[in-house]
């Protein structure tokens, strides 16, 4: 099932990136915009699982 799910995403990458006025949109914007992307993902990840909470005795 996930290989199967993963070859989906691939799939799926691979049609949108060729797409032209996305591929564009990417090539010409993503160094700006993909950190800042990753950054809040990463921060969304560590408070929706507890991490930056004070640990309780």
């Amino acid at each position: 099932m996930f290989f199967a799910l993963l070859g989906l995403w691939c799939w799926l990458g691979a049609r949108l990136a060729r797409q032209p006025a996305l591929a564009h949109a990417v090539s010409r914007h993503g160094n700006k915009a993909i950190p800042p992307v990753l950054v809040c993902l990463g921060f969304y990840i560590l408070v929706t699982c507890g991490t930056l909470t004070l640990p309780r005795f």
